[in-house]
């Protein structure tokens, strides 16, 4: 499979932030969102080759059994991610999946949390989501919409309008894009059962700090 990163860190945002995990970044992406963070992601010949027993070899020098498959688009490699996940889950891992809502998701495969990212008008790429998916999302699953703007906050609840969801619902503002404290006062006013979600790993580290 191709890899762009193995790391431990601890899980920045979402649901489980702050729980250490170890993190497989898959390599390739075939969206461009205007903010992404990993923008070294995107091209699938990049990254490094690596054998499953490779990948489990690195995932297992570290304590923690939490495990976050995240790219790039993980769902990019559907054959060598599902392998991955199996492999994870014998091991007893915890498994979180973090894909775009761009591709069907495989509910087969053994993911304790799809973490769906939803793509708002300021990404650029909101033509690719695929909003049945919302509908098969189960309550321990999560869905959240990356925000740079009162109209992407105000896309993301007519989305959510018109496709309900079990799972927990997150705003994440824009790095440098969004003020947090008004994101915030978006999500009391009107999306009181949602979350805000920042991304704590880089107000510890920084920004652009990769392995972390």
């Amino acid at each position: 499979m191709r890899i762009s990163e193995i790391f431990y860190s601890i899980q920045g945002e979402g649901v489980y932030a702050g729980v250490p995990m170890v993190f497989v970044r898959l390599q390739g992406c075939p969206f461009r969102c205007t903010w992404c963070d990993s923008v070294y992601t995107w091209d699938p010949k990049g990254g490094e080759e690596m054998a499953l027993e490779a990948v489990l070899g690195a995932a297992a020098k570290w304590p923690a059994k939490h495990a976050c498959i995240t790219g790039g688009e993980p769902l990019a490699q559907p054959r060598e991610f599902k392998e991955l996940a199996k492999a994870l889950k014998q091991r007893d891992y915890f498994i979180a999946v973090e894909t775009s809502g761009g591709y069907a998701l495989p509910m087969d495969a053994p993911v304790d949390s799809w973490v769906m990212d939803i793509k708002c008008p300021g990404s650029v790429m909101e033509r690719h989501n695929k909003y049945g998916e919302l509908a098969r999302l189960r309550g321990c699953d999560q869905v959240k919409f990356v925000v740079a703007s009162r109209r992407d906050f105000d896309f993301a609840l007519d989305v959510l309008r018109k496709h309900p969801t079990r799972a927990a619902v997150l705003f994440s503002p824009a790095w440098d894009q969004v003020n947090p404290a008004e994101l915030a006062e978006w999500v009391k006013s009107d999306a009181p059962n949602a979350r805000l979600s920042l991304q704590i790993h880089k107000v510890i580290w920084a920004p652009n700090r990769r392995g972390v």
